[in-house]
């Protein structure tokens, strides 16, 4: 019972890597090897669920970012004819043709889980069957991509479209929409882009060069919700120092300050710290007798969220919110990235390499990694020219990072309602052209304060 809840485990496992990151097994050999392994297991009473779910997972692969990414069989493909990708239509009918030579291993793998002759195990996969689903909250590939693939359309129409200058007119319908409807509008666009950054985007957000980062279609999904955040933060600075008045600028500052609270209660921590940020700034902070105007209860309050987006401790008030905090919620991502950016260059790739790993300069070590641990290991053979020394691989640079990252996967799996959206609002929000701090900076000083 122990042995087929664990080998469950790693077929969950299996099913999840191909239904998250289907361009991993894009090439031939690597696709055809796990369509093999899969449909052997197909039969077996235990594993039937997860091994029907990977191949239906296989029909739905395609070429993408994820292809090039880490290991991969690219070499053994260039090997073997040098069949693309595209050009293997025909790899379901080849199948039993190709790699004979692992028939033999496969069966003797397949027939080592397979508890099929023991007459005990049929109980007990009558018994666990119903409830040993590899992973049954997570249904198909299909149910996988589709959300994806909308919510990366969905977070596309959000990207600012500036086609009117702010005016007064803008103002006064801002102050009269309602600080909740404000809120919750704000944090349905930040649910859409948060949602459609997949793990291993934060990875490679950090980790690649410039030109690797150009190349890779994903990122943009990282870099729209990081654009995001800075234009909300210029929005409240705009916001604020439209009007000349400082009774006029007082009461556009109060009216963020209580977005600001509904933010909090909506744990959008993401749009608290931009909003944050935009309070805070120096074109706004230096505006004493403004502040002063503000109700005193409205700026107490906004003395909380002050503390609780504070850098004091390296953000240690909002890193024991984040902790504590369950149900829907959304990460405050600039701190979050830093935190990966920390974890990839504070420390070295390899174990007893003294040497930064500098990934604008040197290539990805996956697949030469892969082939001095795993493939020179049994020919004793030395490993290949450039990674004598690094064989062995920080994991515990790995473990840093994958801890922050579990903490965004978990946010992602709690999603928000499904509010209808406020037409108004997201116009208040994206439509309206907005001034960098450089350029309020610059501003006439009647302007600027």
């Amino acid at each position: 019972m122990i042995r087929i809840i664990t080998q469950l485990r790693y077929l969950a496992l299996l099913q999840q890597w191909v239904s998250y990151y289907p361009g991993d097994f894009a090439y031939p050999t690597t696709r055809r090897l796990m369509r093999r392994f899969a449909s052997g297991l197909a039969s077996n009473r235990e594993y039937s669920v997860a091994a029907t779910e990977i191949l239906r997972d296989l029909d739905l692969v395609v070429d993408d970012d994820d292809t090039d990414w880490a290991c991969n069989d690219r070499q053994r493909a260039q090997h073997d004819q040098k069949t693309s990708f595209h050009n293997n239509v025909l790899e379901e009918g080849s199948d039993n043709d190709d790699n004979d030579d692992n028939d033999d291993e496969f069966a003797r793998a397949i027939g080592h889980m397979s508890m099929g002759s023991n007459p005990l195990s049929m109980a007990r996969s009558n018994a666990t069957g119903a409830t040993l689903s590899p992973h049954p909250s997570l249904g198909s590939t299909q149910t996988l991509l589709s959300l994806v693939e909308r919510n990366e359309k969905l977070a596309r129409q959000l990207e600012p479209n500036p086609v009117k200058p702010l005016s007064k007119t803008h103002w006064h319908q801002f102050i009269a929409e309602s600080d909740e409807a404000i809120a919750r509008e704000m944090t349905r666009m930040d649910w859409i882009m948060f949602s459609s950054v997949r793990p291993r985007d934060l990875v490679r957000h950090v980790s690649l060069n410039a030109e690797d980062k150009k190349r890779c279609k994903n990122l943009e999904n990282v870099t729209r919700m990081i654009e995001h955040f800075n234009h909300i933060a210029c929005l409240v600075t705009n916001y604020i120092l439209l009007r000349d008045k400082p009774k006029h600028r007082a009461q556009m500052m109060e009216k963020w300050m209580r977005i600001a609270r509904q933010l909090r209660i909506l744990n959008n921590y993401n749009s608290l710290g931009a909003v944050h940020a935009g309070v805070k700034g120096t074109s706004v902070h230096r505006l004493l007798a403004t502040r002063d105007l503000v109700p005193q209860a409205v700026g107490n309050d906004f003395l909380k969220i002050d503390i609780l987006m504070g850098s004091q401790r390296s953000h240690g008030t909002y890193r024991l919110a984040w902790k504590n905090s369950s149900g829907q919620r959304i990460p405050f991502i600039p701190l979050h990235l830093r935190d990966l950016v920390a974890a990839s260059e504070g420390n070295s790739t390899f174990v007893g390499d003294k040497k930064k790993t500098d990934s604008a300069v040197a290539p990805h070590p996956g697949v030469n990694v892969f082939e001095a641990v795993l493939g020179k290991r049994d020919n004793k053979e030395p490993p290949p020219s450039g990674i004598t020394g690094k064989e062995r691989i920080n994991w515990r640079k790995f473990e840093i990072m994958g801890e922050v990252i579990v903490g965004v996967q978990r946010a992602q799996g709690t999603p928000y309602p499904s509010w209808l959206k406020r037409e108004e609002v997201r116009n208040l929000v994206l439509d309206v052209k907005v001034n960098t701090d450089d350029e309020v900076s610059q501003l006439p000083s009647g302007k600027g304060r």
